[in-house]
Order: structure tokens, then sequence, then C-alpha cells
């Protein structure tokens, strides 16, 4: 198996061609560390609605504890800044960020979306594997260094 190295996806990040950019984040999604939220979350807000979506998907995969409040935030915000059938599907990528990355808190957010148009089936998915378990495979990553851990 060949392991491409971050630094190569951080590049594509920056590439003209939009599936170059939607695959460095999705490379991105499965690597550790503290930098990959910053360098997932500015392209939500790319030109391209493939990658948008699918820097929402990676901040799921990738499971860091400060994606959540920026989901929940842009899952609104969507709604008043994009035609509805963008929105719409930008807020299933949030749906399936939150069920990749388990967060208990965003436990609300999921009930709330089941009641809106179009979100109902997969939100009620969700939502049934939020319930059914709890918690499943979600820990606050400690991103700080080994002796700053022990310190605490």
């Amino acid at each position: 198996m060949h392991i491409i190295p971050k630094q190569v996806y951080v590049e594509q990040l920056a590439d003209t061609d939009h599936y170059k950019r939607s695959q460095a984040l999705l490379g991105l999604a499965y690597c550790k560390g503290r930098d990959i939220f910053s360098l997932l979350y500015p392209l939500t807000f790319d030109q391209e609605q493939i990658v948008r979506r699918d820097a929402l998907i990676s901040l799921g995969i990738n499971r860091n504890s400060r994606a959540y409040f920026f989901l929940a935030n842009y899952f609104f915000w969507a709604k008043e800044n994009f035609p509805q059938e963008e929105n719409l599907e930008l807020q299933k990528s949030i749906l399936f960020s939150f069920r990749a990355n388990k967060d208990p808190r965003a436990l609300e957010l999921v009930q709330r979306a089941t009641e809106l148009k179009g979100l109902e089936s997969l939100a009620s998915s969700v939502l049934r594997v939020c319930k059914r378990y709890p918690r499943l495979g979600f820990m606050y990553e400690y991103m700080g260094n080994e002796e700053d851990r022990e310190n605490a």
C-alpha cells in the first residue's frame, strides 16, 4: 500500500482542478494533527459545490472536536446563503459529517433536522445511529504534546 504524505494533500488544496482539491480534502480527513481543521474548513467556502460538500464531510471524518460548532453554524448559514437545492445538499453533507464523527453534541441539531423538508429520511437515519450507539467511538482527542498532557 502506497501512503501519500500529508504535504502532497496540502499542496493539492490550491490546485485549480476542483476534483484534485476534493481528493486532497478526503485524504487530509484521515490525517492526524491539530492543523487539519484549519486546512479543511476554508474549503467549505470554495467556489465549487463538490469541494464545499467534500470539505464538510471531511471535517466529520477527521473527528476534530472543534468541527462541531463550525458545522452547526454552517448548517443554518447555508440556508441563507445558497439556493434551496444547493443548501439541501450542503445540509445533507453536514448530517453525513455528524454521522462520521459521532459527536454527541450534534444530537439536538440532528433531531431538529428530522423535521426539515428534504432532510427527514437522512436525519432520521443519523438519529437512529446516534441513539442506538451513544458516544460510539467519539473521543475528544488531545492535540498537544505528551508532556503538557501529563502536566495537566
